[in-house]
């Protein structure tokens, strides 16, 4: 005999199952914005298409043109397009990470959880990528691009954007649970009710989706310090970005800890020093993302 407990638990591995499916069935982004992904992951391609990708995405050109616009970029005169945006506010370099993030977040719909912070989410993701960003290149960790530090800082957690889109409420719960504990703690809750994880769930989006490598393998490893696998420097940059970025203002005077990079913290310190008006404008872009179009 079915009792109630055992048809709640049924119904619960259903879900769980359904959840998954739609996570390892996600299908290929639209037209557009395939073309703009692979505009976007061609390290010669030139500024005019660019501008003539990111148009054939409204929500995106919205929200660049939004972007070069607003108070915080300080244009002092109207941005008209999105060509215009590029070339006389953003540059190329930060129009393709943040067009890429754009485009990929707007592939997912979060407002079935509502314990999801969106806020927080591009709070993260920007931190990450300006910390990862100053660390790397001239200065920092040589054998890593800066741009490429600062879009895998930016994707880090897609995988938990891409799990909220199809299981709101599984997520909801794990959200609940692990508020305020650390990272861990919501790895741990997500296996609990879907079998897997926000890190597993986002390399499997960029492995689907073709993205740089590089970023798959961040998505998956970040949380891990220890890792030792394809593209370690990289995860562990970001890793070391995020944790830090997390913490940041409750961790006293330290520094992220590069020493598996070659770095001391006397070198990463004076790099810290350096980038804090990029890491202070943090809080103002991320009210500009989260806001929308």
């Amino acid at each position: 005999m079915r009792t109630a407990e055992n048809m709640a638990s049924v119904e619960t591995e259903i879900e769980v199952r359904c959840a998954l499916r739609a996570l390892q069935e996600l299908p290929p982004p639209p037209a557009g914005t395939r073309r703009l992904l692979d505009v976007l992951r061609d390290e010669s391609v030139d500024l005019r298409d660019v501008a003539e990708a990111v148009e054939e995405v409204p929500p995106v050109a919205a929200r660049l043109v939004g972007l070069a616009g607003s108070a915080y970029f300080g244009s002092r005169s109207p941005v008209r397009s999105v060509e215009d945006a590029i070339v006389r506010v953003l540059g190329l370099k930060f129009t393709r990470s943040v067009a890429l993030g754009i485009a990929l977040s707007g592939l997912f719909d979060a407002r079935g959880c509502s314990a999801f912070d969106m806020g927080r989410y591009w709070g993260s993701a920007l931190g990450t990528a300006a910390v990862a960003r100053a660390l790397s290149g001239r200065g920092g960790v040589q054998d890593i691009d800066a741009e490429a530090a600062y879009l895998c800082g930016l994707l880090h957690n897609l995988g938990l954007l891409a799990l909220v889109h199809v299981a709101a409420s599984e997520v909801d719960g794990a959200l609940r649970q692990a508020d305020g504990a650390p990272p861990p703690a919501l790895a741990v809750a997500m296996r609990e009710r879907l079998g897997t994880d926000h890190w597993a769930a986002g390399a499997w989006v960029a492995r689907r989706w073709q993205l740089p490598p590089a970023v798959a393998w961040v998505m998956e490893h970040y949380h891990d310090a220890d890792y030792c696998g394809e593209d370690w420097q990289m995860v562990v940059l970001v890793g070391e970005s995020a944790r830090w970025w997390r913490w940041r203002g409750a961790s006293g005077d330290t520094v992220p800890c590069l020493d598996r990079l070659g770095m001391d913290a006397a070198a990463v310190a004076r790099l810290i020093e350096r980038a804090e008006p990029a890491l202070d404008a943090v809080g103002e872009l991320t009210r500009m993302m989260s806001a929308g179009p």
